[in-house]
């Protein structure tokens, strides 16, 4: 067990806290910038590009300013491991915002023992038995907080696509909430360059290096790299809306399982799982967890479903 605080980086600029979190992409730390005398959330990678490809798309990254999009510091990206600071954001993840539901509540949801899943599925979804649904709605005025959490999330993601950047991995773990109510994306460790930045030609862009992201939020294109747009963090944000409104994802398995779901049983509309669930979420959910990205809806037409009541 590593021992805090522990000195890190060039000239030991930095002060390792605790560990927060660690992904396929590397640890995040808590640490304190001891030359800016603030607390940072420090991220070191796993090795995939060269320091150069690291300072591209840093630089590229550092460039998007926005209240609801995490703010990037610094690039490390010939230290090893490289790493990288960005703006601290203390707070929830965005579904126990919604939910308002401690640690021990939302997280655990779907992913209790075996023993107490039925193997039957229910629309993709396994049932627990004694007919006990997985499925509950948020606590009082939960539905409002989705629909404030909706437009602060579709105003971030809208302004990375409109500079060219697809997150790729939306996901409630990257969506964190402070407590002003503020919403805040983290993690462009996965963010590609878009199909207009990338490809003026028109030609369908590749993944930039393969799968990537947490399967139960990814889109279904995603699954063969085809037609890497937007879309897929659409997609994604009609999942984080689902669990956030359901209080469980559409659908569990193994990475295989849920993509094969996705696209031959598609996801339940959660009005016909609880039906106290507002039309206007409930539309939401279904139009942006559309299969055929083409047909999937943008932030645009969230925005116009929610201003119509």
């Amino acid at each position: 067990m590593t021992d805090y605080p522990k000195p890190f980086g060039p000239d030991q600029r930095y002060e390792l806290k605790k560990q927060l979190g660690e992904g396929a992409g590397g640890r995040v730390y808590l640490a304190l910038d001891r030359v800016e005398q603030r607390d940072v959330a420090l991220k070191q990678l796993t090795r995939r590009r060269t320091p150069e490809e690291f300072e591209r798309r840093f630089a590229a990254l550092s460039r998007l300013k926005h209240p609801n999009l995490v703010e990037l510091y610094a690039m490390y990206s010939t230290w090893e491991p490289p790493f990288y600071t960005m703006q601290l954001v203390p707070g929830v993840d965005v579904v126990r915002y919604i939910r308002e539901e401690s640690p021990t509540g939302i997280e655990t949801l779907g992913l209790e023992a075996e023993e107490d899943l039925e193997g039957n599925l229910l629309l993709g979804e396994k049932s627990r038995a004694a007919n006990r649904s997985v499925f509950t709605p948020p606590e009082q005025g939960g539905m409002d907080r989705a629909r404030e959490a909706l437009r602060q999330l579709c105003a971030g993601l809208d302004h990375a696509h409109r500079q060219g950047f697809i997150h790729r991995d939306i996901t409630r773990g990257n969506i964190r909430v402070d407590a002003d109510g503020r919403l805040v994306v983290m993690d462009y460790g996965l963010a590609a360059e878009s199909q207009a930045r990338r490809e003026p030609d028109g030609d369908a862009p590749s993944s930039d290096g393969g799968l990537v992201g947490t399967a139960a939020y990814m889109a279904p294109e995603q699954w063969d790299e085809r037609e890497l747009s937007p879309a897929v963090d659409w997609y994604s944000m009609g999942v984080v809306l689902f669990e956030a409104v359901c209080g469980a994802l559409p659908f569990v398995g193994s990475a295989h399982e849920v993509f094969v779901r996705k696209r031959t049983v598609g996801a339940p509309s959660p009005s016909l799982l609880l039906p106290q669930v507002p039309d206007d979420l409930d539309a939401i959910c279904r139009g942006l967890m559309q299969s055929d990205p083409k047909r999937r809806w943008t932030g645009e037409r969230v925005l116009q479903r929610l201003d119509s009541g």
